[in-house]
């Protein structure tokens, strides 16, 4: 993975978790929602594997926030 892959991932791994805490689920529940693992969760919010695309429209949906928050854009395209 290169550098700017790198921090991308971090940061959206960041988003996710902070987005999870703040409408008071774990990992646990999150993943179950989302149809994967736990420990695939928290690969994705520590940036050791990379999100998939495919599950950005259910992260927005379950999560209650745009995909544009969930990328780091300052407003939803």
């Amino acid at each position: 993975m290169n550098e700017k892959d790198k921090i991308f991932f971090i940061a959206l791994g960041k988003r996710i978790a902070l987005a999870r805490k703040e409408k008071g689920l774990t990992q646990s529940q999150l993943a179950q929602q989302l149809g994967i693992a736990q420990q695939t969760l928290g690969h994705y919010e520590g940036a050791k594997l990379k999100l998939p695309s495919s599950l950005l429209a259910d992260l927005s949906r379950i999560l209650d926030i745009p995909v544009g928050t969930l990328l780091g854009m300052k407003e939803d395209c």
